[in-house]
């Protein structure tokens, strides 16, 4: 997974100064969190 390093809390929580980036990481880790479980 992609760290921006910026971001204390970790990208899906949103701290990152584009709010793009909060949008697609957020979806970006939800989707592989969720393919992990499944697997």
């Amino acid at each position: 997974m992609r760290r921006h390093g910026v971001s204390p809390y970790g990208v899906n929580m949103g701290t990152s100064d584009d709010g793009r980036v909060n949008i697609t990481d957020g979806t970006k880790v939800a989707a592989v969190r969720a393919l992990l479980d499944r697997s």
